[in-house]
């Protein structure tokens, strides 16, 4: 792509980039010259003296090389009135300030080291804090303050940059937004001053940023734009729209060339706003106040974060999570996450606090309706108001006064004050508000500023309410939250998606930054000194004692080695400058080793970590420190001048009789044993021989030695503290799993549970021989604890009746101790301090105490999100791990004030001193029930009347399956659940139907007698037969009881919903499963539970579907299933947890798409982007459905006669719908502006679709494919929200919210309409119809109600009601009612009765806002499962590929967006008749190819088989198709294919195009939109096309060639017509009868003429023209049009010779891409880009209008004929067509080419 020089130009405050072609001879070499050129010179700066206001600074001034922008206070102004200086200010070196020669920062020299041994290294504080900021460059450094403020005026620029896919907040892939939409930069020419301008507009140090190619953080979707190639900046710029670029979207790269950035991480958060978007899972987001460019703060997914607070002094983030109930901490680079404070389940916390000068945090609880704090390390919990309070919302705090003021919704709305500990409480506000929101005070003026969502009001008042004033008010907006800076408030509103700013007196209210997000709950601005004295920006390193640790690692042992410190979740090194056996003690001392004999080691002695940063140089301790952080580091942190082959190093003095106070911990995932200081948290590892995978651990303190398990190897072992030593003391059998020991120091006993043989044993540590103490009733026996005094046995069992017993040594006096509410305990100890007993379940998410005789039993801690697993107690405090917090934890005896003991960066800590790991069933263990090989295991129970209550159990034989059935002739119905007997296809029909075919097929072939019955082909496509096997009926329903599983499947990052990589849920966590063995019969047991057909199914290893993220689980390994399991968890795996992999071989399935859809539950996301969900019915497994990016579903229906899903796209305003599978999406209505669709009804057998307009308050209705719109009801509506249907009566159904809540129905055309419920209402939402029993059931979020009536309003009765629920969506199947709670996070379910309610599936969904159970019959007449092929004839077409020309090749047909191909059994000349006239030839002469002549596609399915046309066909699916559509018995060596007569007077009416993406010109035939294309020599970027129909010839430019060219239709003749020289043709047309070509010329900035033969070139027009893109021609008039993309967009018009010309449209553009002439009307057409419109206008100018309207759109090409206009859409991969008024979008072609460009139509 021609590469462009860019000028900056100032326009008042906005630069603007003027881009101009380079002379010919300019190169990238000579762009960077200029680069270094412009690098002497200085940026350019706003120069404004004593302004009020540094917005309206409009003057600039070019500042030097050594000068810098600055925008400060002026100390001299006015009191009570601030003003602001803007300039340029002079830099200096650190030397010049300090008085010495040597730099600070910078690489030192020859004489460092005498330097640094009399530490006279110069270190001024100002200097290194300026030299570690972005704004010294070169070692240069400010001479003023650091403190002031960026001269970029907030809000001033329109390009904004983020980053996405990196670890961490200072990486990622590196995304611009430009014309409001985001997109990527190419690495072409990508360098690290290039990556400087993105950390600087990112808020941190352009210093040390890295440049990284090639995807290096992933590729952004396909679809997405690439905004940038061939950048080169100087690194001084302000924004990366100031660097030198090719232009917006100009380029020659795929997103494989995304560029990335690293930025330093060692930057201070100065000048930053904290948003919080609460509808993209609680994301944070860290935005540049200046530039508003932002990253967002990535967190253990663990966590969802509502309400967040930011502390400037720790740099820490506080934050709420309600799901887990607590309050959170985390650095604000997003590691070092630390709980405060585990919440009652009564919570809900919508606004926190932080108070940085008092230390303390307050939050407003509406749950418990109090107000209350703690302080910021989690002590000191206080109840501060806990009466009064009916609905507190935000609270803020004046730490000056100690003072704390809150907003309470409640019956009287009011605004409040009282002092920090509760005293002097008083209302300051409670009059003319409803919903008072967010809230801040002004400190400068002594002003408290709130918003209110009910008055639309933004309001000020003084801090005793007195002076109270409106500021601004707008209607219909969401006020939410607030903050202030300077002269402006920032605050979010729900109805925008973007941050909002006003200037304190109510005017200029304005979007900030890019929009792009959902729903924004808080934003907190960050500015130095938080407007208070005393509080400044940390350092970007916050020393803190008890968060920061050392290791070692390294080639040393565990006593020596690398030393690295754990700071903020970081881990770095320290350099060896000055490093003494001093400074090492105090290192040995925090590792719990004596400080005496330490040794320091420099130059990298233990190896090197080039992976970390450098934390410490130039140490200095004296030797009585307990803490590195407490020793002199003249440098500061992350101030050094070393490389890291200077790193430091320490070998300590090992005596095992001197370590004391340390946790023992065992990590099966890393296959490490720990020794962690107790006082300390730092730790090193033991030296370990071939451990696999530890588990338990215990230490015996008589010998000094540590017993361990490894549950791989089944062994029990012991070591020496140092390693040494290590024995195998008993190999233990095969199936041995020793998850729990304990040593009898005294008897010198060994005591351990054994998992996989179902025991307690002991093992004598002289003789070392076995003996059990207990082999029976005992299942799953996990951890273990004695009382060595009293000679008592305690264990947990993990079993089917999950218990706690204990034994005698002897085994006598076996006590069941505990067997209720208990699901997977863990780790057990007896605390001898109290005598009781402790202990942790990993399933309750509780740790428990109890008197040894199992009385007085009670919870001392929970934490929803916790994993427990090991446990172990002193005199004080509670230790135990947490494999969701990678760590070691401890807790007050009392269960308050949670700390992690050590870094959380650990694999599976199984426990302190004791641990078991999960385990559930090895290879070769047949002893427990799930795991034995044979049948399924069914309910079993005969006339229920309800199948959910049935808990009776058989085991079925390998031959059967689970049954349920209704009882016939019950009434009410009743059901029989059990197992019954398989029997293969041959006992139905005497033949194998689906197969390779016998030796005798042919023969049958020929006569079409294949046998088709179809009870066995939809039998033996369904999940319940494999190995051939079919049922003798049709499909039974899968009898287990909906929503009674705890183990369910899903597939992630596929590209359909068929394949991706496998995850399954388990105890309350998504995790994946390891690839070691895995088969494609494990697959198809993960495609069963998902409801796909077993048969096919492929397993697919080495994460080749993506890698899950490292924090998650790795659920199962080893799988072995039989392939009759109907869930996973029925497989032989390793147990729970249990591997040895990594995420790296994640394992993965494709599953056969040829399945149908039934028993499925359609579930839409809204707070995911709208993500769509099928579910299987019964298993509750799921995958989601993926489309294109484009769309945001907020609504759904599922239309099952089609298999189709319609949904309604609130963004783009759009009704659409898609097939199941998410391809063959088609755009059916385009709706106004005004439009809020709540929610759609399909009814499939009148092929209408209903919905709920709550924006226009009307009633609609169109045909299933878009056309006949109707409103059916536009009066007496106030808020209608749902809407169903009665297709047996043609009647439908809607409730409405408005001031007179109401349920309504009408006929199907508005008459008849009737109020079917009208009193106790408030929000009616969802209904749903029960077709057999004649009932309406609605839900009401209001009134918290599930109800039912009869059809007419009668019979009303409420069925279940749940206070503080949040009901939005209902439908029904059976006996049963499924609906959607937003305040829960799964499908719900109850019976019709309203009792039994559950929860059904994973609890991991967020905002459910649709549900659509559909089963066979859709519950009427008439309605039946689709196939799974869907015949459409109008979205069905077929293209030739492989190896043959533009007439022939290998056949393959589009079908619900999948193509696919023929087999050749009996492939005909007929048939391929059928195909050459879709393609647009001649039916004569096709000739039908066979054995895959002209290739093979083995990735596509095989759609037909046997196909018997007549010949009279249009279409190749009204053929005979005997064995059905996908049924076939083929290879691809049999792909089909054909041989067309290519006469080019004899081709239909086309059109034909260019892809630039795959580098192709296609004609599609215009009736069938079937296509071919056309053979081209070394064609690269081809963009326009052209038409001489006089010689057939196409006409196209190749804008990366710099060419115009020539071609016939079949490929042949091309011809290069015009070479120009760095020209970009991006538009040209054709006089055919003057024989003239034209062109606009992007790069040269002309429009030019020449003959079709490339002779006699001239300019028509070279001035005024900025970025010419399209152009049409009035052949007659001989008048040129063209559309001009520059600083001022435009439409133009001249005549042939340039004269004449003159603008026709001017106003109202952005990126008007193409033109044509409508030469029936008289009118030209024109799209645009940027504004997403397609006009027409009058020759003149006049008579301007909007055809038609896609805001998702990304118009290009375009043309029109007689009836429609024709044109492409990049973001829609096709063509498509509306009518000349704009309505009814349809799809020409398939929607999968690459980016159409340019279109025309050729008349056949």
């Amino acid at each position: 792509m021609e590469i462009f020089r860019s000028v900056l130009i100032i326009f008042g405050l906005t630069c603007v980039l003027a881009v101009i072609p380079e002379p010919e001879n300019y190169t990238k070499e000579k762009a960077k010259e200029r680069a270094v050129r412009d690098a002497t010179i200085g940026p350019t700066c706003y120069n404004c003296q004593s302004i009020s206001d540094p917005m309206q600074c409009s003057s600039t001034k070019q500042c030097a090389i050594d000068e810098y922008c600055y925008a400060e206070v002026n100390a001299a102004g006015a009191p009570g009135q601030t003003s602001y200086n803007l300039g340029c200010k002079k830099v200096l070196t650190c030397a010049a300030l300090s008085g010495g020669t040597i730099p600070v920062v910078g690489k030192r020299h020859e004489n460092a080291r005498s330097i640094d041994s009399n530490r006279k290294r110069q270190t001024m504080a100002e200097c290194n804090r300026c030299c570690s900021s972005n704004n010294c460059n070169n070692k240069l450094c400010h001479i003023d303050s650091p403190n002031a403020p960026n001269p970029t005026v907030p809000g001033s620029s329109s390009t904004y940059v983020r980053l996405v896919g990196g670890g961490n907040p200072y990486e990622g892939r590196a995304e611009v937004f430009h014309s409001n939409v985001w997109g990527t930069i190419c690495d072409d020419y990508w360098t690290p001053e290039d990556a400087a301008v993105i950390c600087g507009m990112l808020g941190y140090s352009r210093e040390g940023s890295v440049s990284v190619p090639n995807h290096g953080f992933g590729s952004a979707p396909s679809f997405a734009h690439i905004w940038m190639d061939n950048v080169t900046c100087s690194g001084f710029e302000n924004n990366i729209d100031q660097c030198q670029f090719a232009g917006w979207g100009i380029h020659d790269c795929r997103h494989g060339e995304d560029s990335g950035i690293e930025c330093s991480s060692a930057s201070s958060e100065d000048n930053i706003i904290f948003v919080l978007d609460i509808n993209r899972g609680g994301a944070i987001y860290r935005m540049n106040l200046h530039t508003l460019s932002y990253v967002q703060i990535p967190i253990n997914r663990l966590y969802t974060p509502t309400a967040i607070d930011y502390e400037a002094t720790e740099g820490r983030i506080y934050f709420v999570d309600p799901r887990l109930q607590q309050i959170v901490s985390v650095h604000f680079s997003g590691t070092d996450i630390r709980e405060l404070k585990q919440l009652d389940s009564n919570a809900d916390l919508e606004k926190i606090e932080v108070d940085p000068l008092n230390r303390i945090l307050f939050y407003a609880d509406t749950g418990n309706n109090q107000i209350a704090s703690l302080r910021l390390d989690g002590t000191n919990f206080k109840v501060v108001i806990g009466s009064g309070l009916d609905e507190p919302r935000d609270v803020v705090l004046d730490p000056r006064k100690q003072q704390v003021f809150w907003s309470d919704w409640g019956s009287t709305p009011k605004i409040e004050k009282a002092n920090y500990d509760g005293t002097g409480r008083t209302t300051i506000a409670n009059t003319n508000l409803k919903w008072p929101n967010g809230m801040a005070i002004d400190f400068d003026a002594n002003k408290l500023y709130f918003v209110d969502a009910g008055t639309d009001k933004i309001e000020v008042m003084g801090l005793g309410g007195e002076n109270r004033q409106t500021i601004y008010t707008e209607t219909g907006s969401h006020f939410f939250a607030l903050s202030l800076y300077q002269q402006y408030i920032y605050y979010t509103d729900w109805t925008k998606h973007t941050v909002m700013r006003i200037n304190k007196d109510g005017t200029g209210a304005t979007p900030v930054g890019p929009r792009g997000f959902r729903e924004l709950a808080d934003i907190r601005i960050h500015k130095y000194g938080y407007g208070l004295p005393g509080v400044a920006t940390h350092a970007p390193l916050v020393i803190d004692e008890s968060h920061m640790f050392v290791r070692f690692i390294g080639t040393g042992q565990h006593n020596e080695g690398l030393v690295e410190v754990y700071v903020n979740g970081v881990w770095g090194t320290i350099c060896d400058d000055g490093w003494t056996n001093t400074d090492a003690g105090v290192i040995c001392s925090m590792m719990g080793f004596s400080s005496q004999n330490a040794i320091a080691y420099g130059n990298a002695t233990y190896g090197s970590d080039t992976d970390v940063p450098i934390y410490l140089d130039e140490v200095n301790c004296q030797g009585g420190e307990t803490h590195i952080a407490q020793c002199t580091l003249p440098q500061g942190w992350a101030l050094h001048d070393c490389d890291h082959n200077e790193d430091a190093g320490v070998k300590c003095q090992y005596d095992p009789n001197t370590l004391n106070n340390f946790i023992l911990s065992a990590d099966g995932y890393m296959q490490e044993i720990y020794r962690m200081d107790m006082e300390t948290g730092s730790y090193s590892a033991i030296p370990n021989q071939n451990v696999f995978n530890p588990v338990a651990i215990d230490f015996d303190p008589k010998t000094r030695k540590v017993f361990y398990s490894d549950v791989k190897l089944s062994q029990l072992r012991s070591t020496n503290l140092d390693g040494t030593g290590m024995k195998v003391l008993k190999q233990l059998g095969y199936a041995a799993t020793p998850d729990g020991i304990a040593v009898d120091s005294s008897r010198q006993r060994l005591y351990y549970t054994d998992y996989g043989n179902e025991l307690v044993a002991y093992l004598d540590l002289g003789s070392l021989t076995l003996t059990n103490v207990t082999t029976t009733d005992i299942h799953n026996p996990r951890g273990i604890t004695l009382d060595t005094q009293n000679q008592v046995i305690y264990w947990t069992d993990w079993g089917s009746s999950p218990k706690i017993e204990k034994v005698n040594y002897d085994g006598t006096g076996r006590m069941l101790l505990a067997n209720e509410t208990l699901k997977y305990p863990n780790g057990i100890v007896l605390d001898t301090s109290t005598g009781k007993l402790i202990f942790c379940d990993a399933g309750t998410n509780k740790i428990e105490s109890m008197n040894t005789d199992g009385s007085q039993r009670q919870v001392v801690f929970e934490d929803a999100g916790a994993h427990f697993y090991g446990i172990d107690v002193d005199g004080t405090y509670i230790y135990f791990s947490d494999w969701n917090k990678d760590g070691v934890m401890k807790i007050n005896k009392d269960g308050t004030h949670e700390l992690p003991i050590g870094p959380p960066v650990f694999g599976k800590v199984t426990r302190s001193i004791l641990g078991f790991k999960d385990r559930y069933c090895t290879t070769g263990n047949i002893g427990i029930s799930r795991c034995k090989i044979g049948g399924p295991k069914c309910y079993s129970c005969s006339n229920i009347a309800d199948p959910s209550q049935c808990t009776q159990t058989t085991q079925c034989h390998v031959d059967e399956y689970c049954k349920e059935s209704v009882v016939p002739g019950s009434q009410p119905q009743k059901f029989n659940l059990g197992c019954e007997k398989l029997m293969t296809c041959a006992g139905l029909d005497s033949g194998i139907i689906i197969g390779k075919r016998h030796e005798n097929t042919r023969s049958i072939d020929g006569n079409r007698k294949r046998q088709t019955n179809s009870n066995c082909n939809r039998c033996c496509s369904s999940h319940l037969c494999n190995n051939n096997l079919c049922k003798a009926d049709n499909p039974a329903v899968i009898p287990t009881v909906p929503g009674n599983h705890q183990t369910y499947a899903r597939l992630s990052g596929g590209a359909n919903s068929y394949m991706g990589r496998v995850e399954v849920y388990h105890s309350g966590f998504w995790g994946s499963i390891c690839d070691d063995d895995w088969t494609g019969v494990n697959a198809g047991v993960i495609c069963g539970m998902l409801g796909y057909s077993r048969e096919g199914s492929v397993g697919v290893s080495g994460a080749a579907f993506g890698s899950a993220p490292s924090t998650a689980h790795i659920w199962m390994d080893n799988v072995n299933c039989t392939g009759y399991e109907n869930n996973i968890d029925e497989c032989h795996f390793n147990g729970w947890g249990n591997h040895d992999c990594s995420h790296g071989e994640d394992s993965g399935v494709e599953c056969s798409s040829a399945s149908p859809e039934d028993n499925m539950i359609f579930l839409l996301d809204i707070n995911g982007d709208g993500l769509i969900y099928r579910m299987d019915l019964y298993t509750q497994s799921y995958v989601r459905i993926p489309i294109n990016r484009l769309y945001t579903p907020t609504a759904i229906d599922y239309n099952p006669i089609e298999g189709r899903i319609y949904f309604v796209d609130g963004r783009l305003k759009q009704l659409a719908s898609m097939h199941f599978t998410g391809d063959d999406i088609r755009e059916l209505k385009q709706l106004d502006t005004n439009a809020d669709l709540e929610k759609i009804e399909v009814d499939p057998i009148n092929r209408r679709l209903f919905y709920a307009d709550t924006g226009n308050n009307q009633i609609g209705s169109l045909s299933l494919d878009g056309s006949d719109f109707r409103i059916i009801v536009n009066s007496g509506l106030g808020e209608p929200r749902d809407v169903v249907s009665d297709p047996r009566n043609r009647i439908i159904y809607w409730s409405d919210w408005g001031s007179s809540p109401k349920i309504e129905k009408a006929n199907y055309d508005g008459t008849g309409r009737i109020v079917v419920v009208s009193s106790d209402l408030k929000w009616p939402n969802g209904m749903a119809i029960d077709f057999d029993e004649n009932k309406l059931y609605f839900v009401d979020a209001g009134t918290d109600k599930i109800e039912s009536t009869d059809l007419n309003g009668g019979s009303r009765h409420t069925i279940y009601t749940e206070t503080g629920s949040h009901f939005f969506a209902i439908s029904i199947f059976q006996q049963y009612l499924y609906y959607t709670d937003w305040t829960e996070h799964s499908v719900m379910r109850i019976n019709k009765d309203g009792t039994g309610r559950t929860h059904v599936g994973a609890a991991t969904f967020r905002e459910l806002a649709d549900i659509r159970v559909h089963k066979y019959g859709y519950g009427l007449p008439g309605v039946v499962t689709p196939s799974p092929i869907v015949i459409d004839e109008s979205h069905m077409f077929v293209t030739l590929v492989g190896r043959g020309g533009h007439n022939e090749g290998t056949v393959q047909v589009f079908v619900n967006g999948v193509w696919g191909t023929i087999c050749d059994d009996h492939w005909g000349d007929v048939d391929a008749g059928v195909i050459c006239h879709m393609l647009g030839f001649g039916r004569e002469h096709a000739v039908a190819v066979s054995g895959a002549l002209y290739g093979t596609s083995q990735t596509t399915p095989i759609f037909l088989d046997e196909v018997a046309c007549s010949g009279a066909e249009t279409h190749i699916a009204q053929c005979q198709l005997p064995q059905g559509w996908s049924i076939h018995d083929c290879k691809h060596d049999e792909d089909a294919g054909v041989k067309c007569q290519y006469n080019p007077s004899q081709i239909r009416t086309s059109i034909i195009t260019t892809d630039s993406k795959r580098s192709e010109i296609y004609r599609l035939d215009m009736e069938t939109g079937s296509f071919v294309a056309i053979p081209n020599f070394n064609i690269s970027n081809p963009i326009a096309i052209g038409f001489d129909s006089s010689q057939k010839t196409i006409y196209y430019s190749d804008v990366r060639l710099h060419q115009l060219r020539s071609t016939n239709i079949d490929g042949s003749g091309m011809s290069i017509v015009k070479q120009l020289n760095g020209g970009v043709p991006d538009g040209l047309a054709i006089d055919e009868k003057n024989r003239l070509l034209f062109y606009t010329d992007y790069a040269r900035e002309l429009v030019a003429v020449m003959n079709l033969d490339g002779s006699s070139e001239r300019n028509v027009t070279t001035t005024g023209i900025s970025n010419p893109r399209g152009i049409a021609l009035d052949t007659t008039n001989r008048i040129i049009y063209w559309t001009d993309w520059g600083s001022s967009p435009k439409i133009e018009k001249s005549g042939y010779d340039g004269t004449g010309r003159q603008a026709i449209v001017t106003t109202d553009l952005s990126l008007p891409n193409a033109v044509v002439l409508d030469t029936n009307t008289g009118k030209l057409i024109f799209a645009d880009a940027g504004t997403n419109k397609i006009e027409s206008v009058n020759t003149d100018g006049t008579g301007r209008q909007v055809i038609f309207e896609d805001t998702g759109a990304h118009f290009f090409g375009l043309d029109v004929d007689q009836t429609y206009i024709y044109f492409s859409d990049w973001n829609k991969e096709g063509i498509l067509r509306i009518n000349k008024d704009g309505t009814h979008e349809v799809n020409i072609g398939p929607p999968s080419f690459g980016r159409m460009n340019g279109i025309k139509i050729i008349n056949g």
